[in-house]
């Protein structure tokens, strides 16, 4: 009994991390997304209902921003960082 109860435990508490997890990175991501996408778009889109109705697609905006500044630091760190062959 005991043993069931610890692992009904587990899962709810990997159940509730992973809850956490999802609802960060959305919310971390839309809202990066939208700000790229403000700026490119000098304030036009996502305004008002397109931002609930394109709310997917302003995500993975935010999403392929992060991966590009990700990978624009690691492109910068190897040519002109610390430990760069230059």
């Amino acid at each position: 009994m005991n043993d069931a109860l610890s692992r009904l435990a587990e899962i709810i508490a990997e159940l509730l991390k992973l809850l956490v997890m999802v609802l960060l990175i959305q919310i971390i991501f839309f809202n990066l997304g939208r700000l790229s996408l403000w700026f490119l778009t000098i304030g036009r889109y996502p305004r008002g209902a397109l931002t609930q109705r394109d709310v997917n697609w302003v995500t993975l905006f935010g999403f392929i921003t992060f991966v590009m500044f990700v990978l624009a630091m690691g492109f910068y760190n190897a040519s002109f960082g610390a430990y760069s062959m230059t």
